[in-house]
């Protein structure tokens, strides 16, 4: 990855709030890239699925927006 590595944490973390939020997306994204597994074989060969998906969210080329949470039975 020629990415600054602060840049990387800097911008996966920006918002502590949707850290694990971002965290699951990065995996859900390296899961898709995994099953479509014919279109990435060339750069599956030399990355991680993993790093393909954090890359892609570095660079903006996808990115998510987590829902906002119902609150519990408790907190309504």
């Amino acid at each position: 990855m020629d990415i600054d590595e602060q840049a990387v944490v800097e911008k996966v973390f920006e918002n502590s709030v949707n850290d694990y939020a971002t965290v699951l997306a990065i995996a859900r994204r390296a899961r898709q890239i995994l099953d479509d597994y014919p279109k990435y074989e060339d750069l599956l060969e030399n990355e991680k699925a993993t790093v393909l998906a954090l890359e892609e969210f570095v660079d903006g080329r996808f990115s998510f927006h987590p829902a906002e949470a119902a609150p519990a039975d408790d907190e309504a």
